[in-house]
């Protein structure tokens, strides 16, 4: 690597300037050091800054200096440590994080909440503390949750391993496991369906959204986002493309509509079509403080073919919420 310079850039309005880290002319080889100084300087203020903002410069050129010669020797400048291990979880957590996958940030707060203190040196961080903490997951939660946190933490603590927070990492002998739940699941019979569907409601939008649900089987986050594009008549019927992508084929999944669910979606094109575009299910009692919401079961009708009296909604639980 060729020596680190620091070099300058005015801003737009001249009043500025900022520097740069440069030690080529490749991709990759210059770095932004988030640093400015004024120019020229207007008072004591301004120039006790740029004072300072030059002190901070040099101290990042030296840093970034020592991180690209110590590349390949196995050593790690002590600047790159982290003295309070829960800024490390943070910063992983945020750099790993993806849409829809809840389990770091979860496994975060709740290692929070196990050693309810704002710092915890990674010295602390032995085997038999990885251990409690896993006992804590299993006494307070059920289902894969348990399972699915502590692995993550896991993954937190193997790459804090890696870049010498630990010699060798003190939960790689430590196994997850689920939690059973010792609580029967509440079912809705075929007979409570039918009776709801006949039940008049306060709210029609919200009755006939959760009686869509109930016959595809979609979470409220994936029915809200669907279009009339996605609804086509095929030989089999009204087929229904979910923005559900399956792992082993990469296609949509594809739900055969029932004619109760054919039934409402002409009423909606009706209602919405030229009002609202292409939105699919309108929710009336949202704006004025209603809302609703899927507690991860979810429903799904074994058969079409099976009559409506004989059919079985299993898997699932909803709640209304209103708030004034």
């Amino acid at each position: 690597m060729n020596q680190i310079c620091v070099t300058t850039r005015p801003s737009r309005d001249g009043k500025k300037t900022w520097y740069y880290f440069e030690w080529g002319k490749a991709a990759d080889q210059r770095r932004a050091a988030g640093i400015f100084t004024y120019s020229p300087a207007k008072n004591q203020t301004q120039r006790n800054h740029n004072k300072e903002a030059e002190a901070v410069l040099e101290i990042k050129k030296s840093q970034l200096t020592i991180e690209y010669q110590s590349i390949g020797t196995g050593y790690i400048p002590s600047h790159r440590f982290k003295h309070n291990f829960l800024d490390f979880y943070k910063d992983f957590v945020e750099t790993n994080a993806r849409p829809g996958n809840r389990h770091l940030q979860g496994s975060l707060s709740r290692f929070r909440e196990f050693i309810k203190r704002d710092r915890i040196a990674p010295i602390e961080v032995t085997e038999n503390l990885c251990n409690l903490f896993r006992a804590y997951l299993q006494d307070r939660f059920t289902g894969r949750t348990p399972l699915d946190y502590f692995n993550a933490f896991k993954r937190v603590i193997r790459s804090a391993s890696k870049e010498g927070y630990f010699r060798v990492s003190p939960a790689s002998d430590l196994h997850a496991s689920t939690n059973a739940s010792l609580k029967l699941k509440d079912f809705l019979e075929a007979d409570e369906l039918v009776a709801l569907i006949d039940t008049p409601n306060h709210n029609r939008d919200i009755k006939e959204a959760f009686i869509f649900c109930c016959y595809t089987g979609l979470r409220w986050c994936d029915a809200k986002t669907l279009s009339w594009s996605q609804i086509r008549l095929t030989k089999k019927g009204w087929i229904l493309q979910t923005p559900i992508i399956q792992k082993k084929t990469g296609k949509p999944v594809e739900i055969t509509l029932h004619s109760i669910v054919v039934s409402i979606l002409d009423e909606k094109r009706t209602q919405v079509e030229n009002r609202l575009g292409p939105q699919l299910l309108v929710l009336s009692g949202q704006p004025s403080g209603i809302w609703w919401r899927f507690r991860r079961k979810y429903t799904s009708i074994s058969s079409q073919s099976i009559p409506p009296g004989r059919r079985r909604i299993s898997w699932f639980k909803f709640s209304c919420f209103s708030f004034s």
